[in-house]
């Protein structure tokens, strides 16, 4: 499933892994007619305890899930280093945005039901936060340099190192797909029906 274009193969290392939990047609969990859950701080600020934080950290992925459907920079004009510049800074730049609103979401998101969750939100940010800022710094550079075969050349291979670090990160839903108390609404949770099916 992997793109093999040069300057993306890497980049897209996070956005791949997230397979497990759409596609499902099963009806999602709906707790509207259920009755409170005992008044616990997870608990009252989520609407389900724990199918409204899987939902919640779902959604945090959405965004990264959704840059595989993102056009990849053209090479129809191979000379043209300056057009080459703006489309791979616009394509760079969506990574980014993505990258920092799942970084935004997920420092929202309130403490799990259970540790595995923690540890599951932990380990994303753990991965994203660097990932982030090696694209800003990366933007920074491609912006600050004349358009060239070698500057390009360069903006590429650093994407490429920070998908290769995110490669290092596994299916971020495991650690979720394994807590018994967790599982299930990765199959219902509406931001999950979200992500790419296997």
């Amino acid at each position: 499933m992997r793109r093999s274009l040069s300057f993306i193969a890497a980049g897209l290392g996070l956005a791949v892994v997230l397979t497990g939990c759409g596609g499902s047609k099963t009806t999602p969990a709906a707790p509207s007619g259920s009755p409170a859950a005992p008044a616990t701080s997870a608990a009252a600020s989520e609407p389900s305890g724990a199918a409204g934080w899987v939902d919640q950290y779902c959604g945090s992925l959405v965004g990264i899930a959704a840059l595989q459907q993102t056009p990849q920079p053209s090479a129809a004009n191979p000379g043209d280093f300056e057009g080459a510049k703006k489309e791979i800074d616009a394509y760079y730049t969506k990574f980014e945005a993505a990258f920092a609103d799942s970084i935004d979401k997920l420092g929202k998101l309130p403490a799990a039901p259970v540790a595995a969750g923690d540890k599951a939100k932990t380990d994303l940010l753990a991965a994203l936060t660097p990932a982030d800022a090696g694209l800003k710094s990366t933007i920074a550079k491609l912006d600050a340099t004349p358009a060239s075969a070698a500057s390009l050349q360069t903006a590429g291979t650093d994407f490429q190192n920070i998908g290769s670090a995110l490669d290092k990160l596994s299916d971020p839903l495991a650690e979720v797909k394994a807590a018994p108390e967790l599982a299930p609404s990765v199959t219902t949770a509406p931001n999950c029906k979200k992500l790419p099916p296997a």
